[in-house]
C-alpha cells in the first residue's frame, strides 16, 4: 500500500532546483500514485520527476509552470506533464487549493500502450506523439465529475490493494485515458481578450527566456525593452506571478537542461556547460555542485546503473 507518509530521501542542498525524489520514490514502490490533496504544497520550486502527471484542479485558482510555459490553473484545468519536465504549480495566496495528483511510471504507461487495444490512441489524443512536455485542458462540469469519480476509485484502490489489484488499477487507467480521449478537450482559457495580463506577459517573458536559455550573450536586465515596460515593472511583474527572479529561473532551467544532458547523452562536461548556457566551465562546475552538491560528473555517475 502506498501511504500518504513521505519516505526518507536524499535532497539537494539548494531546495530551488532539485529532482522531485519524493516522487520518485514513489514510483519505485508502485508503478502508479493517485491522491486528492487539499492541504497547502509541499514543494516550493520547480522540479522535475520520473514519470507522467495528470494534476487535475478542484479548486481554486493561480498558474501552473511547466516547460517553456505557464498556464492558467482553475477549478476543471487538467494539465498533463510529461516525464522530467520542469513544473511548479502556484495556486494564488489565501484560497483554498484542492486537487488531484496522478503519477504514473513510463513502464506502467508503455506496457497499457503496447498491450491493452486502444490505449496508445487515446495516450496519443492527449499528450501527441512524441508527449509535448506539457498539455493544459478544460473539463467541463459533468466531465469534471466523471474524472473525479474515476481518480477517487483509483486512489481506493490502490490504498487497499485489494484482490486482482494489478487488474483494477489497469480498468480504471484505462476508463480515465477512454473517458478522457472522446471527450474532445479544448484547450483551457488563458487569460482575456485585449490587453495582456499580467500572467500573459509573464508566460512570454518565460518563453522568451526558455527559448534563449544556451545564448551567452542574453542580458536578463535588457529584456524589458522587447516587452515595453519599465526594467523594474517587468522583474516585479515576473517574480510575483513565477515566485522567481528572472535570473533565478534561467539558472534553474540551464541547470536542468545540463542534468538532461548529463542524463541522456555521453557528451563531455565542457560540452554541455556550452549546450546548457553556461559558456564558462568553471562557472558551471561551481553552479551545478552549488545547486545539487555534486559536481556535473559525480551526477552522471550516481544515475549509472
Amino acid at each position: 500500500m502506498i501511504s500518504e507518509s513521505r519516505p526518507a530521501v536524499p535532497v539537494s542542498p539548494d531546495p530551488e532546483q532539485q529532482t522531485d525524489e519524493v516522487t520518485n520514490a514513489f514510483l519505485s514502490r508502485s508503478p502508479v500514485h493517485c491522491r486528492l490533496r487539499e492541504q497547502p504544497l509541499g514543494q516550493m520550486h520547480l522540479h522535475s520527476h520520473r514519470g507522467y502527471e495528470l494534476y487535475v484542479c478542484l479548486k481554486g485558482t493561480g498558474v501552473f509552470l511547466a516547460g517553456d510555459g505557464i498556464y492558467p490553473l482553475a477549478p476543471g484545468t487538467l494539465t498533463l506533464v510529461a516525464p522530467h519536465v520542469l513544473h511548479l504549480p502556484r495556486p494564488a495566496v489565501h484560497e483554498g487549493f484542492h486537487r488531484y495528483v496522478l503519477s504514473l511510471g513510463e513502464p506502467l504507461v508503455d506496457r497499457l500502450k503496447t498491450h491493452t487495444e486502444g490505449f496508445a490512441e487515446a495516450a496519443e489524443a492527449l499528450w501527441g506523439t512524441p508527449p509535448a512536455p506539457c498539455t493544459h485542458l478544460h473539463l467541463p462540469p459533468a466531465l469534471l465529475l466523471e474524472v473525479r469519480a474515476i481518480l477517487a476509485s483509483l486512489e481506493r484502490e490502490i490504498d487497499e490493494e485489494g484482490p486482482l489489484f494489478r487488474l483494477a488499477v489497469d480498468h480504471h487507467l484505462t476508463g480515465l485515458f477512454l473517458t478522457l480521449a472522446r471527450a474532445g478537450l479544448q484547450p483551457a482559457p488563458g487569460g482575456h481578450s485585449g490587453a495582456l495580463s499580467d500572467e500573459e506577459l509573464a508566460g512570454q517573458v518565460l518563453q522568451e527566456l526558455a527559448r534563449r536559455y544556451n545564448d551567452e550573450t542574453l542580458e536578463v536586465g535588457e529584456l524589458h525593452h522587447s516587452f515595453h515596460l519599465s526594467r523594474s515593472r517587468l522583474f516585479e511583474l515576473f517574480r510575483r506571478t513565477t515566485g522567481y527572479t528572472m535570473n533565478g529561473f534561467l539558472t534553474a532551467y540551464r541547470l536542468h537542461r545540463a542534468k538532461e544532458l548529463l542524463r541522456r547523452t555521453a557528451l563531455p562536461v565542457t560540452d554541455i556547460a556550452g549546450e546548457s548556457g553556461f559558456g564558462d566551465v568553471s562557472h558551471f562546475y561551481h553552479t551545478f555542485k552549488k545547486h545539487t552538491g555534486l559536481t556535473p560528473k559525480a551526477y552522471r555517475s550516481r544515475l549509472q546503473p
